[in-house]
C-alpha cells in the first residue's frame, strides 16, 4: 500500500487535489469528517472546556460556534489540538489498517502537527496566495475575519520541509486536475512526466 498525504491550510485545494487523485483509484482519508466524529464522541468534554453555547438545537457540535470560539484564542485553539488531535491520529491508523486499496490518500490540513506525516510515503503541500485563500473560504460561507484567523492559526503551524510536491493552486480547477495527473503518474504509474 502507498500512503499520499495531501495537506494545505484551509483555502489552498487540497481537497480538491485530493479528491481528483481518489478519482483515479485511491481510498480517501478524510481527517476534517474524522475530526468532525472526535468532536461529537468528546461533545461532553468540549461543552465543559468551551461552554453550552457550542451545542446546537439538535445537540450537535455547533462547529461554527466553536471555530468562532478557538480562532479568536490561541489557548483555546490549543486546548482543541490537545483533545482531539491523540484520537484523530488513532482513528486515521485505525482506518488505515482496515484498507485493502493499493493507495491511500489521506487529507489533512494540518498533516505534520497532527503526527500523521510518519504514515505517508509521499506528501503533496497545496499552496495559494492568502487572498485567494480567503476569497475561497467566503465563497464556502465564513466571514473574512474568521477565514483570516483560520489561516493565520493553520500557517503557524504548517510545515513544507517534508513536502514531496509543492502544487502552486492559483489557476483554474483543471490546472489542479492536470496536477494530480502528473502527480499520479510519477509517484503511482511511475511514467516519465
Amino acid at each position: 500500500m502507498k500512503v499520499l498525504g495531501v495537506t494545505g491550510y484551509a483555502g489552498t485545494g487540497k481537497s480538491e487535489l485530493a479528491r481528483f487523485l481518489v478519482s483515479k483509484g485511491a481510498e480517501l482519508i478524510d481527517v476534517d469528517g474524522i475530526g468532525h466524529q472526535v468532536l461529537e464522541y468528546l461533545k461532553s468534554d468540549l461543552q465543559c472546556a468551551f461552554g453550552y453555547d457550542i451545542i446546537d438545537e439538535e445537540g450537535k457540535i455547533d462547529r461554527k460556534k466553536l471555530a468562532e470560539i478557538v480562532f479568536s484564542d490561541k489557548s483555546k485553539l490549543d486546548l482543541l489540538n490537545a483533545m482531539t488531535h491523540p484520537l484523530i491520529r488513532e482513528m486515521v491508523r485505525e482506518r488505515l489498517r482496515k484498507i485493502k486499496s493499493d493507495v491511500v490518500v489521506i487529507d489533512a490540513a494540518l498533516l505534520s502537527y497532527i503526527g500523521l506525516d510518519e504514515l505517508c510515503d509521499l506528501i503533496i503541500c497545496v499552496k495559494a496566495p492568502g487572498k485567494l485563500c480567503i476569497e475561497r473560504l467566503k465563497a464556502k460561507g465564513r466571514s473574512e475575519s474568521l477565514a483570516r484567523a483560520i489561516l493565520n492559526a493553520q500557517r503557524s503551524k504548517f510545515v513544507y520541509n517534508r513536502c514531496h510536491e509543492v502544487v502552486n493552486n492559483t489557476g483554474t480547477i483543471e490546472d489542479l486536475k492536470r496536477e494530480a495527473e502528473r502527480i499520479w503518474k510519477l509517484y503511482i504509474k511511475k511514467e516519465e512526466v
